[in-house]
């Protein structure tokens, strides 16, 4: 599994964990690698997590761009969900970063 949320890519190690990671940019200029940011046993948790992400490090300044950013990530996550639940995981769809 291999799904694109945002700028976290959700991963599994194949048994009972998903796993968030960031991409790390290799200094030599190599191809990128994951690196595991956090754990979930669910992916409700993993969607809960990930939205509190975007939340914290929203730099909006009033209460109206903070919920067109909630809007936006909630729309992220829906978009991925969707995916996994239609069999589209790793097939390269990614979801659009926001501005």
């Amino acid at each position: 599994m291999r799904i694109q949320v945002g700028k976290y890519t959700l991963t599994s190690d194949g048994h009972h964990n998903l796993i968030a990671n960031e991409t790390a940019k290799k200094k030599d200029g190599g191809e990128p690698s994951l690196r595991p940011v956090a754990f979930f046993s669910k992916l409700e948790h993993f969607c809960t997590w990930a939205l509190d992400q975007r939340v914290l490090k929203s730099k909006a300044e009033s209460i109206e761009e903070l919920k067109i950013e909630i809007m936006a990530a909630k729309a992220e996550i829906v978009e991925a969900v969707q995916e996994l639940e239609h069999g589209k995981v790793g097939q390269g769809k990614k979801t659009k970063k926001s501005a």
